[in-house]
């Protein structure tokens, strides 16, 4: 497995890093979405390359504990899709989170709970749910207004396996945002409907043994490699500047 460390200097100090590891307090956002999706892509190429065939189309971004970086790893990974591949991506969150980069921030508001279960029980068309995000070929799918037990049930309906089929026959791609692991007891249910996976952790924090039951549990999917989040290296920070040029 293709293993991608993103480096810190600290475990809080992911989001002032630029690509190159360079500390920067004022890196905007955009800056820092480039160098995820930098980060991204390289595993991706990687994957492909030692394969020698494209990603799956159907790809589930994995964490064994919440803050592994999962919706951000996740969001990188559509939209890398989208653009090396000119393909037209969904972004399935059934970890209920935030919609990213929405437009309209009074709109998505106003439909945030809208998603997958209100298209499972008749209440809205897809078409009412599918939300634009800052990229014009990815598109933002909610789980919807469901507590934890209604998703885990919800992904066992046969008219889920109905909806996905049709996800995929619109899109070139599905990226599924999970929850976590070890957080939550019906994380892995959503999986049964990816392809592959791609295994989410941060350093310092994300144990060995935490790892190892989440791949275990994962046998039966492939893995296109892992993201290591907030990497602290130990090398000289002499030797490191020469090493970032």
């Amino acid at each position: 497995m293709s293993v991608l460390r993103m480096r810190s200097s600290r475990p809080d100090a992911q989001a002032h890093r630029t690509a190159t590891g360079r500390r920067n307090d004022a890196v905007p956002p955009g800056q820092l979405a480039a160098a995820a999706d930098a980060a991204v892509r390289s595993l991706v190429n990687r994957y492909e390359l030692a394969s020698g065939h494209r990603v799956p189309s159907s790809i589930a971004v994995v964490g064994s504990l919440v803050g592994d970086g999962v919706t951000s790893t996740a969001q990188a990974l559509a939209r890398v899709l989208a653009t090396d591949f000119g393909a037209e991506v969904c972004l399935v969150d059934v970890s209920a989170g935030t919609p990213p980069g929405v437009r309209d921030a009074s709109a998505a508001a106003a439909r945030r709970d809208n998603g997958i279960y209100e298209v499972l029980t008749g209440v809205l068309p897809i078409e009412a749910v599918l939300q634009p995000t800052d990229h014009p070929t990815v598109r933002y799918l909610s789980v919807g207004n469901a507590t934890p037990d209604q998703v885990h049930a919800m992904a066992r309906w046969s008219e889920l396996e109905l909806l996905v089929k049709r996800l995929g026959d619109d899109f070139d791609f599905l990226v599924w945002d999970t929850p976590s692991v070890h957080a939550n007891s019906g994380a892995l249910a959503p999986l049964r409907h990816a392809e592959a996976y791609l295994l989410v952790a941060r350093w310092g924090r994300t144990t060995a043994s935490q790892l190892r039951e989440t791949t275990e549990e994962l046998a039966s999917l492939p893995a296109i490699g892992a993201v290591l989040n907030g990497y602290r290296s130990r090398t000289p920070r002499i030797v490191r500047r020469l090493l970032d040029g």
